[in-house]
């Protein structure tokens, strides 16, 4: 299994960000995966990708800090790549 780009966690819940260039294009499309970790019988560490009742908040809070992270960065990387107006050329002081 492929590596994923950034791990985010909260409590016993994470979030991995998975990133896989399309070819031909100047981006990469992003797929996110949920997993709890937690101790077995034998208290061997186990990860698992369902949920209980008691994991919604944390999957909420996650999700909202992951959407807000990751939105805020592609909203960066569109603005580092438009062109730049030289100051006084166009707009409002033309």
């Amino acid at each position: 299994m492929a590596k994923p780009t950034r791990v985010w966690k909260f409590g016993d819940v994470e979030c991995a960000l998975f990133e896989q260039p399309v070819e031909g294009k100047n981006y990469a499309r992003k797929s996110f995966k949920f997993q709890k970790s937690y101790k077995d019988k034998e208290g061997n560490w186990k990860q698992t990708d369902f949920f209980g009742v008691q994991d919604i908040g944390s999957i909420a809070l996650l999700s909202q800090k992951v959407a807000i992270e990751v939105i805020a960065y592609e909203k960066k990387q569109k603005i580092a790549e438009e062109p730049k107006e030289e100051y006084g050329k166009g707009g409002f002081y033309e």
